[in-house]
């Protein structure tokens, strides 16, 4: 899209200055999120008819200035009020995610936010499931959750309760009433306290009249006294400007996927993370490592080359660097130079102390992590691999790697060679179905 595009999506793509203070919150783990409804469902580029819209037209109530919870304590007071307004909130839900462009425009935010590798801890009003599914984000819900939050990992605390927890939800004015009521006393209040307590807030999603957004807000302001964090709202609505300064709220008047796009460039140019366009090709590399590996185990002996069990090891830990990747990739874990070469430092250290088999899948797997961060694009790295042999000295193709096989070059690091040998002793030649194979259990428990 052009700079200058006024479709749907890029019209509110309003050019803005990127606090420094956020910035350094992001690259410091400092910034806590705060995502409303305006970000995932009840946007109205996923459905202009809202959740708020739905309910008013049905029971046909005047909402000239009601609030949402309000609304929905009206609806709740007819019989089976509650029950039928959860079925109704499931099957938007399911209406959203059942069409790939609704569901795709409730995420778009998500999507974006994944791959940050600083964020590690959000707090929702939101009953969806996408911090979950597409941040790859652990759900604290209960107050048994919140008293693990502080586990390693990326965490959703959702203070309104989640959809795959239908007693849990917040709705209606009395809920919220409980709601606010319960975190001034529990364990759950205490933990978004001490969340908070030196943090940089990012209010995102969030409407001026958004019960959602008062409650919370005054929760922090009456909680924290004169200690409260300093707070951020991203947002659209100009007209508001006096009344964020006036609870000392900065506002950043853009969309909010462009917010975060914005800030993830900049953290890019300053080398902070990965750019998210270079992991694309990761998917078609697997592919032509599948092929090579398919290669290897087919096509050449390991009673005529015992020691192509160490490739076949190696080739096993390059493959499933790049399978957890792929499999990971939306927590963030990857996109951070500094965390892959840490992870990197911690395998060589661990590589010291296991056998031979285990050195050489543990050499893949480190060949995997390095291909992420080595020049601006990813390239397929040496799938090839001779146990003992210098880097600079593998072979780079098949033909080099046959070659330095057959004139004896896997031999002449006796001892692994040996194991080699032992190890195929066990099997019978006429075992042409065998596949070798090592699994990931020597990371087990591991980074």
């Amino acid at each position: 899209m052009s700079r200058n595009c006024k479709c749907v999506l890029c019209k509110n793509n309003i050019d803005f200055e990127i606090p420094l203070q956020i910035i350094n919150g992001f690259t410091n783990s400092e910034v806590i999120i705060f995502a409303g409804a305006g970000i995932s469902t009840e946007n109205r580029m996923v459905n202009p008819r809202t959740l708020y819209d739905q309910i008013s037209d049905e029971i046909d109530f005047d909402t000239n200035d009601i609030s949402f919870p309000s609304l929905m304590e009206i609806y709740c007071n007819q019989p089976n009020g509650r029950r039928k307004l959860i079925s109704k909130i499931i099957e938007r839900f399911h209406f959203i995610d059942s069409f790939l462009e609704s569901y795709m425009l409730a995420t778009r935010f998500h999507r974006e936010l994944a791959t940050i590798p600083f964020l590690d801890k959000i707090i929702t009003t939101n009953w969806d499931t996408y911090f979950e599914d597409i941040c790859l984000a652990r759900p604290f819900v209960t107050p048994k959750d919140y008293a693990l939050w502080d586990i390693p990992g990326r965490k959703i605390f959702k203070i309104h309760g989640s959809i795959n927890n239908l007693g849990s939800l917040i709705i209606t004015k009395n809920d919220y009433k409980r709601c606010y009521q319960y975190l001034q006393k529990s364990i759950v209040g205490s933990t978004i306290k001490n969340i908070i307590g030196t943090k940089t807030l990012l209010f995102i999603g969030y409407s001026l009249r958004d019960e959602d957004f008062l409650k919370i807000y005054n929760f922090i302001l009456k909680e924290m006294d004169e200690f409260k964090p300093t707070s951020y709202i991203v947002s659209l609505n100009k007209d508001a400007n006096s009344y964020f300064k006036r609870y000392g709220l900065i506002p950043i008047y853009t969309d909010a996927t462009f917010f975060i796009k914005k800030v993830k460039e900049h953290l890019i140019y300053s080398g902070y993370m990965i750019n998210d366009e270079k992991f694309k090709k990761f998917f078609s590399l697997l592919d032509e490592i599948y092929e090579i590996h398919d290669f290897c185990s087919h096509f050449l002996s390991i009673h005529n080359f015992p020691e192509l069990l160490y490739t076949l090891f190696y080739q096993d830990g390059l493959i499933h660097a790049y399978e957890r990747l792929l499999k990971r990739f939306n927590s963030g874990e990857y996109s951070s130079k500094n965390k892959i070469l840490d992870l990197i430092n911690y395998y060589i250290n661990l590589r010291k102390e296991t056998n031979y088999f285990d050195k050489s899948y543990i050499d893949g797997y480190i060949q995997g992590l390095y291909s992420i961060i080595e020049g601006e694009e990813i390239q397929l790295p040496n799938c090839f691999y001779i146990f003992g042999l210098e880097n600079e000295k593998q072979p780079k193709n098949k033909d080099s790697f046959i070659k330095l096989l057959k004139n004896g070059e896997g031999k002449k690091h006796k001892s692994s060679y040996k194991e080699a040998n032992k190890e195929i002793g066990k099997i019978t030649s006429n075992n042409r179905e065998l596949t070798i194979h090592h699994t990931t259990h020597i990371l087990l428990g591991k980074k």
